[in-house]
Order: structure tokens, then sequence, then C-alpha cells
């Protein structure tokens, strides 16, 4: 059946093709990953937690025992309707076991298989792409108008509607983790049910704390070019298990802020001023770092910096077990930057 795009997920789910025996997604964003498989195993059986049409298997358990995959996918529910065998770690165990299936005649039980980022010359991924009983789904990391979708998957059915400020400041801090995400978007839901409207108080109440935490701190110190207080602030951040990309991003993302604030202060607005009409408004505590920015980064630095970290973040897709160590030189780069920029205007 060939390769989905994520952009057609939703169409596949309302009407899966017939014939389908297996589903491959794939990536190096294991949150995506996992939450587009979910969404699979929840439209086939209904729950995600189905003790009896739900079966949880990894790449390990298939190698230590090759035919439990066939047995598996060839067993009747106990309930009725279809079941679902879901792998995760999908790798070489996988593609022995899951071969002969797709080449059989049986419909049997959908196979739903996670796995991390694979080469366009993997055979795993060779296999169902090109097999007509199986699709591919490669997931990419989340973009606004993906998080802004799945923001709004799960606050319309409660009648939630975010304040156009609330929504700019929930996907600045959401980053790129789709699990993590989805849990503070159900969390912010949990907040504000009852309302009507979801405020850009409500996001920092709930959200700006653990979705922020010491991020924008690293972030002022990044383009501050506190060169000595990057790296310590990294390390930590990492430690405490904060994605090396979501960080990137929100850098990135800061960049971008930077730039509009610095135009519209060009254009003859106060600093101040131009820190409160932001959308969403400037943390008032970090004013005075971002006063400092302002004056040190020019748009030019700041364009080049966000390329930077852009293109920074396409190295790590491609080389996920480099992603920290190639984070970590970006960000302290910038931060050398923003130190030769800040002695240049002192």
């Amino acid at each position: 059946m060939g390769v989905l795009k994520a952009a057609a997920f939703d169409g596949f789910l309302r009407k899966p093709p017939p014939g389908l025996c297996a589903v491959l997604i794939h990536g190096a964003d294991a949150g995506a990953v996992r939450e587009l498989a979910r969404r699979v195993v929840v439209r086939i059986t209904g729950s995600a937690d189905d003790p009896f049409n739900v079966v949880r298997l990894d790449d390990a358990a298939l190698a230590s025992d090759p035919g439990r995959l066939t047995d598996e996918a060839a067993s009747l529910s106990m309930l009725g309707g279809r079941r679902v065998v879901w792998i995760t770690d999908a790798d070489q165990a996988f593609f022995k076991s899951v071969e002969p299936i797709l080449n059989g005649s049986g419909s049997g039980n959908l196979i739903v298989a996670e796995s991390g980022n694979l080469a366009k010359s993997s055979r795993l991924r060779t296999l169902f792409e090109k097999h007509e009983r199986s699709l591919a789904v490669a997931v990419y990391e989340d973009d606004g108008d993906q998080l802004a979708a799945l923001s709004e998957s799960i606050l319309s059915p409660l009648g939630l509607v975010l304040a156009s400020d609330a929504r700019a400041r929930l996907l600045e801090l959401l980053g790129t983790d789709r699990a993590a995400a989805r849990q503070e978007i159900e969390k912010l839901a949990t907040y504000c049910l009852g309302g009507a409207e979801i405020r850009l108080e409500d996001v920092e109440a709930i959200c700006g704390e653990s979705l922020s935490g010491d991020t924008d701190g690293l972030i002022d110190a990044v383009y501050g070019g506190e060169v000595e207080n990057v790296d310590r602030g990294f390390m930590s951040l990492t430690a405490s298990g904060t994605d090396p990309g979501r960080i990137l991003t929100l850098a990135g993302l800061h960049a971008v802020k930077l730039q509009s604030l610095k135009l519209d202060v060009e254009r003859g607005m106060r600093v101040e001023d131009a820190l409160r009409s932001a959308k969403p408004p400037v943390f008032f505590k970090r004013h005075e770092a971002v006063r400092l920015q302002l004056r040190i980064w020019d748009l030019a630095a700041l364009l080049s910096a966000a390329s930077t970290l852009s293109f920074c973040t396409q190295q790590m897709r491609r080389t996920p077990a480099l992603a920290q160590t190639l984070a970590s030189r970006t960000l302290l780069a910038l931060a050398r930057n923003g130190r030769a920029l800040h002695a240049a205007v002192n």
C-alpha cells in the first residue's frame, strides 16, 4: 500500500484500507511515533489498554521467540472483533517475523509497529513501503500546525477554546515531544474544564513552570553571551530529562521573537512597550535579560542564529545518537558569538 504521510493520518484513521495487515510508524521523535501508534490501536480496539485485544511485544521478545508474532497475529479475540499486536523497538527480529506474515494470505489481527529513525535503505522500511498489505508512516518533528491540531483535538470536544495569546504561548512552550505535549494539553484541559475560554494566565499557571522550567535561563545565557553558564545549564536540563531538540526549538523561537522585537524598536517603539505588546508578552522577570539581548544582537546576527539552530536540528534528526553533543556545541557557539557582540557594543 506504500507510504502514508503524517498529514494524511486522520483520513487513514477514519477509513483504514481493506486488506491492511501491518503498519510501521518510524521516526526520531519517539513521543510522536508512540502517539500515532496509540491512535491506530484505539481506532481498532477502542482502547490502548484493553488486556484482551491489545498484545504488547518488543523486538527482544520476538528475538527469543520467533514464532510469537505469527501466533498472536492469527489468534482470535475472546470478545470478538479484531485484535492489535503492538510492537515497540521494531528491528531485525521484527523484520524476520513480519515478512512471512505479509507474504501470506490471511488477514488476521492488525500489527502496529514502532521504530526509530530508519534510513531509506533500511530493509524494514523498504518492506513496509513496497508491500501491498502494509503501510509505512515516517514521523518528523512536529511543527506549530501539527501541535495546534493536537490541542484542538483534545480541547474542542470538551468545549474549550484557546485565546489567541494563550494559544501562542502554549505552542511556544510545548516544544517537539508529542507525548509530553499531549500530557500537558490534557492537564490544561482538566484545569479549565467547565469554562469556555483558556486564557494566557491559565497556560502560565499550568504549563509555564513544568514546560519552561530552567530553559528560559539557559536561553537567556546563550543570547546574553554567558558562556560559562550555558554548558552547566544545558547539562542540568538534559540530565533531568529535557529533550535537546526541545531546547533548540525554544532557542530558535526566541531568536524569532528577538527579531520581531528588534523591528518594533527600530520602527520607533519603546523597548518596554515592545516587550509588553509581544504575543505572548515577555515574562516580566525576563525583561532585563531581553533588553540586553536586543542591545547586543542585530537583525543579521539573529537571522544567522536562527539558521544555525535550524541546521543543527536537521543534523540531530539524521544522527540522533549525537543529538546531545550537537545541541551543546551549537548553543555554546551562539553564546560565544553573543559574548563577542556584547563586547563590541560596550
